[in-house]
C-alpha cells in the first residue's frame, strides 16, 4: 500500500493533492496543515478589521467619507466599498445607525471616540485669524 510523505497510508478515497504541491497527501495530512495554518493566524487580527474599526472611530468623530480617506491613505471608491460592508454586516440603515451598531456588537467602545468639546476645550479657545 502506498504512504504519503508523513507515513500515513494513501487511499484512493483520502488523497488530496494541492494546485501548489502535486505530491500526494492523505486527508489527514491536509487537516494537519490547515491546523498549523490557523494556530499561526490566531490572535492576528485581520487586515480589513483594522481598516474597518478606524473607518468606524473616524465616523464616530463626524469625519466625511473623504477626509477618512485622506487620513487612512485609500481611495475614496474603498471607504464607501467598506461602509456598505459594514452596513450589511451590522445591518444599519445609514452610517449613523452602523456607528451604533458596531459599538453595542463592541467592535469600537466610546472610549475609542474622544469628545469634540473636551477636546476643543483642552485645545484652548480658538482665535479666529
Amino acid at each position: 500500500m502506498a504512504a504519503c510523505r508523513n507515513g500515513h497510508p494513501l487511499t484512493a478515497a483520502t488523497t488530496y493533492r494541492s494546485p501548489t504541491d502535486p505530491t500526494a497527501r492523505c486527508q489527514q495530512c491536509r487537516r494537519e496543515a490547515v491546523a498549523r495554518y490557523k494556530a499561526r493566524r490566531r490572535g492576528k487580527p485581520a487586515p480589513t478589521a483594522d481598516f474597518e474599526r478606524q473607518l468606524l472611530r473616524l465616523a464616530a468623530n463626524g469625519a466625511t467619507d473623504q477626509e477618512i480617506a485622506d487620513r487612512t491613505g485609500v481611495s475614496l471608491g474603498k471607504v464607501t466599498w467598506a461602509w456598505r460592508r459594514l452596513k450589511r454586516q451590522l445591518g444599519g440603515r445609514d452610517r449613523t445607525h452602523t456607528v451604533i451598531l458596531a459599538i453595542r456588537s463592541r467592535r469600537i467602545t466610546l472610549a475609542d471616540v474622544p469628545d469634540r468639546q473636551a477636546q476643543q476645550a483642552r485645545e484652548g479657545p480658538s482665535v479666529p485669524a
